[in-house]
């Protein structure tokens, strides 16, 4: 399996960040649930973030809280998640910026980093401000499934 990023979306601190995954497998792959995720700092040490499952009361997003499906992946096939954050800050001390990305796509696979597209390739820019929480959407398939 393939994780990728997929493009982001700002506005008025709100951020998402979309992932995609592809089997690259001769056979079908199934995923179900959430991803686990670690966010890493420009050292690509492990950050203090908290990853809640859904939008972690952080926005109303359309899909963003839809219940867990299983979802299959043939060969080539590909399923997506979001990540969800806000940039506020508070005052108080923020945990820093993740600028990388290491995704379980489920609880039987291994921990591996997430790939960035070509013009972000010196990272991500997962900007938490102070809130140290990041909300991960249930796999997905575009096709509704």
């Amino acid at each position: 399996m393939r994780v990728a990023a997929d493009g982001s979306e700002a506005a008025m601190g709100l951020r998402i960040l979309h992932l995609e995954v592809t089997n690259c497998g001769g056979r079908p792959q199934g995923l179900s649930g959430y991803p686990r995720l670690r966010v890493l700092d420009e050292n690509r040490t492990r950050m203090d973030v908290r990853v809640r499952e859904g939008s972690a009361g952080i926005a109303t997003v359309d899909g963003f809280d839809d219940p867990p499906r299983s979802v299959t992946l043939e060969p080539g096939g590909t399923a997506r998640t979001g990540l969800m954050w806000r940039n506020t800050n508070t005052g108080t001390t923020a945990p820093g910026v993740g600028e990388y990305l290491e995704i379980a796509p489920s609880g039987t696979r291994p921990w591996q980093p997430v790939e960035q597209p070509a013009p972000d390739r010196n990272g991500l820019h997962i900007d938490l401000g102070t809130t140290g929480t990041l909300g991960v959407r249930a796999w997905y398939q575009d096709d509704g499934r």
